[in-house]
């Protein structure tokens, strides 16, 4: 009856030894690690990153055209406004 209470109740002390000997890992498996996903990684192809270049830049030059259009109405917008007086 003891050795089936062993079996089904298993000791702590042996789990938390475990865990730390699986938290700490050499420095050679985490950079094998690091390597193995640096393997993994898909580099673009050097037309696809200046297609993708090419499309950040320019809807960034719109993006700033929009916001200095609304700065530029909003600003005369508040001129036209200061210059009503009631």
């Amino acid at each position: 009856m003891t050795d089936e209470l062993k079996k089904a109740k298993p000791d702590k002390h042996v789990d938390k030894k475990n865990e730390k000997n699986e938290k700490r890992r050499s420095i050679k498996d985490v950079f094998g690690d690091y390597r193995g996903e640096y393997k993994k990684i898909i580099w673009p192809t050097r037309e696809v990153l200046i297609k993708e270049t090419v499309t950040v830049v320019i809807v960034c030059l719109i993006f700033a055209a929009i916001i200095t259009l609304l700065d530029l109405a909003f600003l005369n917008g508040y001129s036209w406004l200061t210059l009503l007086q009631f």
